[in-house]
């Protein structure tokens, strides 16, 4: 008996099973601010940093509005104080 290992190689498909049937493939962030402005979210309070700054290009382009704060402990006072307001009226 001779212990030989046989290997097959298989092609794979150029295109991911999950995108092939897309017109145009969707990036997250995309996809993220778009469905949070479909729900009524139009603006987005948070603090600049390296990690988020690429996310942050779509933010416009889903018709949302990027506010910016120092720090965050001044975005959750922020919204404290419009979710405030908006009890109120």
């Amino acid at each position: 008996m001779s212990n030989q290992l046989n290997f097959v190689i298989v092609a794979m498909p150029r295109e991911d099973i999950r995108t092939q049937n897309l017109n145009k493939p969707v990036d997250v962030a995309e996809y993220l601010f778009t469905r949070l402005c479909q729900i009524g979210i139009r603006s987005l309070h948070g603090v600049p940093g390296d990690f988020n700054l690429v996310a942050l290009d779509y933010v416009p382009k889903a018709g949302q509005q990027w506010v910016g704060n120092c720090n965050e402990l001044n975005a959750g006072e922020s919204i404290q104080y419009i979710t405030s307001l908006t009890l109120i009226v």
